[in-house]
C-alpha cells in the first residue's frame, strides 16, 4: 500500500505542475495591438502620366511618378 501512496503523490504532482504551467502560459496572452509597436511603413504610390492618344510610328512619352507620403521617393530600385 506504501508504494500506491507514493506514485499517486508523483502523479499529483505532476498534475499541480501542468495546471500551473498552463496557468503561467495563458497570462502570457498575445497583445492584440503588437503590430502599432513596430515602425509602420508608408506604402509607395505610382502615378502614370500617359498622351491621350497614341499615333502609330510616333514615339510617345510616358512619365512615372514614384511618392511616398505625398514626397518623390528616393532610393527605389
Amino acid at each position: 500500500m506504501r508504494k500506491f501512496m507514493i506514485g499517486e503523490s508523483n502523479a499529483v504532482k505532476k498534475y499541480v505542475f501542468m495546471i500551473l504551467l498552463l496557468s503561467f502560459l495563458s497570462a502570457c496572452s498575445l497583445n492584440e495591438n503588437a503590430a502599432e509597436l513596430y515602425k509602420q511603413e508608408t506604402p509607395l504610390k505610382l502615378e502614370i502620366q500617359t498622351p491621350d492618344t497614341f499615333t502609330a510610328g510616333e514615339q510617345e512619352t510616358v512619365k512615372a511618378t514614384l511618392t511616398q507620403d505625398g514626397k518623390p521617393a528616393d532610393h527605389t530600385d
